[in-house]
C-alpha cells in the first residue's frame, strides 16, 4: 500500500505530448480557402497552413521562404531552429515566426510526434528479463495457489469422515502461506524510509527498485539544455571591432533587439542593462525574419543577426566567428563593428556533482540536441568523458542502449519531451520535476 501510494504520487498523464499534437489541421483547398481536418484525414502531398505560435501537426516541405521554429521538444536545443524553403520540418515543433505552408510529407502514422510516442511507449514495456519473469511467474503462480486453496476447503465431499472446519482451516492457512504478499513483505524497510528522506527534498520515487539500483549504478547520461546547463542564454563575451567599443557595440545591439521577440533578444536586453549601457534611440526598424534586425540610429543605418545577413550586408569580406555559442554580428554603415557571443550557462553545482560521480567510479556521458560545438565546450568545462551531440530522440535512444551494453547499470537525467523515450529506457530515469516537461516526468 505505502508502495503503490508513492507510485501514486509520482504518476500522471503524459499531456504535454498530447497537446503537441493539434487535433485539427489548416488544409489549403484547390481554391485557396482553408478546411479544417483532423490530421489522421490529411494526405502526403496535401497543403498546410500553420499560424504563428501553432505546433506543427504533420512532418512537411516548407514552401515559404523561411521559417521560425521552436524545435526543443524533440532536440532539446533552446535556440530556435531557422528552416528555409524545401527543408522538411517534423511535428511537434512551434511555428514562432510568420505564417507558414507546408507540403505535408508524412501521413499521422508516420510523423515525427506520433513516432516519438511510440518510442515511449515501446521503451516502458522494454523491461529487465528479472521483472519479466517475475511477472510470469505471478500470473501463474497466484491462480494456482488459490486454486490449490479452494481444492483443500473441498477435499470432505471426497473423504468420508473429513471434518469441514478442519479443511477449510488448512486451506486458510495455505492461502496465507503461499500468498505473494509475503514478498512483497519482505521488502527492507529501508526502502520505504529512503523514499521518505527524499520525498522532503522534493524527490518523487516511482519505486523502491530504483533505489536499488541507484546503489549498483555503473554509468549515468545527460541531456545538456535545460538539465545541466540554464536553458537560457546570457552574454559571454562582446567583441569590439574596427574601432567601436564594448558598450557602443552592446547599446547598438540592444536598440535593435528592442523590436524582436527572439529568445537572444531578451539575453542582449538584460546584459545592456546590467553593464549600464545607454541605449541609442532606433528609427525605421525593420525584423528580417530568420536572419536579424536593421534600422537606423542618427541617420546611419545599423543591422544585428546571424553571420548570413552580416555577409550580405557588410562591405568587405568577414569570416564566420569560431566560437562555442551562438553569436549576433553588430554592423554599423556596412562596417562589422563587433561580435556579441551568447552562452547556455551551466548550472551552478552542475561541476560539484560531477566531480562526485567521477568519484564515486560513475562513467558520464552527455547526450543532447545541441550543435557539436556547444556539447563539447559544456563536457569540457564539466569534465565529461562522452559526448553525444546532434540527437534526435531515436538516435538519443539507440545511443543510450550501446552506452548501456558498454558499461551495464545505467541512468539517465533529463528534461525535455525529446528524453522521455530514454528516460522509459533507462535502468533509473530522472527528470528535472520543476522545469522538466511533463512527459519527461512521467517516463
Amino acid at each position: 500500500a505505502f508502495e503503490k501510494y508513492a507510485q501514486g504520487k509520482s504518476r500522471g498523464e503524459i499531456t504535454s505530448l498530447i497537446k503537441l499534437k493539434p487535433q485539427s489541421v489548416r488544409v489549403i483547398t484547390a481554391d485557396e480557402s482553408e478546411e479544417m481536418v483532423k490530421p489522421r484525414k490529411v494526405k502526403v502531398g496535401q497543403r498546410i497552413r500553420i499560424l504563428k505560435g501553432e505546433a506543427v501537426a504533420l512532418d512537411g516541405v516548407l514552401l515559404t521562404e523561411h521559417a521560425d521554429i521552436d524545435t526543443s521538444a524533440l532536440t532539446g536545443e533552446s535556440e530556435p531552429r531557422v528552416y528555409q524553403k524545401g527543408e522538411e520540418i517534423p511535428s511537434g515543433c512551434i511555428n514562432t515566426g510568420r505564417v507558414i505552408e507546408l507540403r505535408v510529407s508524412r501521413d499521422h502514422r508516420n510523423s515525427s510526434i506520433t513516432r516519438l510516442l511510440n518510442l515511449i511507449e515501446d521503451a516502458a514495456a522494454n523491461k529487465s528479463r528479472p521483472e519479466a519473469l517475475i511477472r510470469r511467474f505471478a500470473t501463474w503462480y497466484t491462480p494456482l495457489v488459490v486454486a490449490g486453496a479452494v481444492l483443500l476447503a473441498l477435499i470432505p465431499l471426497f473423504l468420508a469422515g473429513a471434518s469441514w472446519s478442519d479443511w477449510l482451516s488448512r486451506a486458510l492457512v495455505f492461502l496465507v502461506v503461499s500468498c505473494p504478499c509475503a514478498l512483497v513483505l519482505s521488502v527492507p524497510l529501508s526502502f520505504f524510509g529512503g523514499m521518505g528522506a527524499v520525498s522532503k527534498i522534493g524527490v518523487m520515487v516511482k519505486g523502491t527498485v530504483f533505489i536499488e539500483n541507484l546503489a549498483k549504478l555503473k554509468a549515468m547520461a545527460f541531456d545538456k539544455t535545460g538539465t545541466i546547463t540554464k536553458g537560457a542564454f546570457t552574454v559571454s563575451k562582446v567583441a569590439a571591432l574596427n574601432g567601436a567599443d564594448e558598450n557602443e557595440v552592446l547599446g547598438i545591439a540592444a536598440a535593435l533587439e528592442k523590436f524582436s521577440t527572439h529568445p537572444l533578444a531578451k539575453a542582449v536586453l538584460d546584459e545592456a542593462r546590467k553593464r549600464g549601457v545607454t541605449v541609442p534611440e532606433l528609427v525605421n526598424p525593420q525584423e528580417l525574419t530568420g536572419l536579424g534586425l536593421c534600422g537606423e540610429i542618427d541617420e546611419i543605418k545599423v543591422v544585428a543577426g546571424r553571420y548570413e545577413l552580416a555577409l550580405k550586408e557588410c562591405a568587405e569580406k568577414i569570416k564566420r566567428n569560431q566560437s562555442f555559442g551562438t553569436d549576433i554580428y553588430v554592423l554599423k554603415n556596412n562596417s562589422l563593428v563587433g561580435i556579441i557571443e551568447l552562452f547556455d550557462e551551466p548550472k551552478s553545482g552542475a561541476r560539484e556533482a560531477l566531480t562526485q560521480l567521477k568519484e564515486l567510479g560513475i562513467s558520464t556521458c552527455l547526450i543532447t540536441g545541441d550543435k557539436r560545438t556547444a556539447a563539447d565546450k559544456v563536457a569540457a568545462d564539466l569534465k565529461i568523458s562522452e559526448v553525444m551531440a546532434e540527437q534526435l530522440p531515436e538516435d538519443k535512444l539507440k545511443n543510450f542502449e550501446k552506452f548501456k551494453r558498454k558499461y551495464g547499470l545505467a541512468a539517465f537525467v533529463g528534461d525535455g519531451i525529446n528524453d522521455a523515450p530514454v528516460l522509459a529506457a533507462s535502468d533509473v530515469g530522472i527528470a528535472m520535476g520543476q522545469f522538466g516537461s511533463q512527459a519527461a516526468v512521467e517516463a
